[in-house]
């Protein structure tokens, strides 16, 4: 590829472009046809994306430093002050087959009745992407995790599977999903973005507290990210017993908990109320 063709000087090591840079770059004549070079984003879908350019042989330049180890980053660059003039983004990454990928940044949703993906969705969402758990029966609430237009994970909430810790002021993170199959630039910081969700709806509705599980192998990393704290072994092993059988369907490994301490919002304007009416009492 030739980068005078294409690209600004790239001499000095890193690539770093300013709106005027890019803007000389294509006003300026194209290396193959001769006409006055033109390149621009012609479609969006998902994290893919197709490039209109002036000529055939432009277009085929561009793929071919798109998939270029090198010249892929100055491309990256490149594109990303491209896309600037219509859509908001994190960055634009070389993914693991070596194309161009946008990566939007991530939404958070709500799971809500109409919305376009059913409980059912959802389920087989978690069926299909769970490392080592099937989706629960049922649920307080669920968030959904987009990166543009792609589902890439699912946090689903609702009551603590411990009878002990069912108190009624404790919710429960059963699932974290993640779509591994996805670029890791895709995913990046879902897992905490998802807690942190979780956490926030839990506040809202009124709770006081929210935990969840993970493997001992597991080093709960978001977690720690969204600010939780490990309380320590808790579990694991089988749920069979001699006059209660049952199938295993879930890891049987040592499990480690997880709590996070909530500012519940309607306990608070109750504690609140509940104080102002002592006050006036006493008046």
């Amino acid at each position: 590829m030739s980068s005078t063709a294409v690209f600004p000087s790239t001499a000095g090591g890193g690539v770093s472009f300013t709106r005027e840079e890019i803007n000389a770059c294509i006003t300026q004549l194209c290396y193959f046809c001769g006409e006055e070079e033109f390149v621009d984003v012609h479609e969006i879908w998902g994290s893919d994306f197709q490039l209109d350019t002036c000529c055939y042989a432009s277009h085929e330049n561009w793929v071919d430093a798109m998939n270029c180890p090198v010249d892929g980053r100055v491309a990256c660059e490149y594109i990303a002050r491209l896309l600037d003039q219509y859509i908001n983004t994190r960055q634009v990454f070389i993914s693991s087959d070596e194309g161009i990928r946008i990566d939007f940044g991530l939404t958070v949703k709500k799971w809500e009745r109409g919305c376009e993906l059913g409980q059912k969705d959802v389920k087989n969402f978690i069926n299909a992407n769970h490392r080592h758990n099937a989706a629960p029966a049922g649920w307080k609430y669920a968030h959904l995790i987009y990166n543009g237009s792609d589902l890439i994970a699912v946090v689903w909430t609702g009551r603590p599977v411990s009878r002990h810790l069912d108190d009624g002021t404790t919710l429960e993170v059963n699932r974290l999903c993640i779509d591994h199959s996805l670029d890791r630039a895709l995913t990046w910081k879902a897992a905490s973005v998802g807690y942190k969700a979780s956490a926030t709806e839990a506040e809202r509705m009124g709770y006081s507290r929210l935990i969840t599980y993970t493997l001992e192998s597991e080093r709960g990393l978001s977690l720690r990210y969204a600010r939780w704290k490990r309380d320590g072994a808790a579990g694991g092993g089988s749920w069979h017993r001699t006059l209660r059988p049952r199938v295993d369907k879930a890891d049987t490994g040592r499990k480690v908990r997880w709590s996070k301490q909530l500012m519940a919002i309607r306990c608070l304007a109750r504690d609140t109320q509940h104080s102002d009416h002592i006050q006036e009492q006493s008046a």
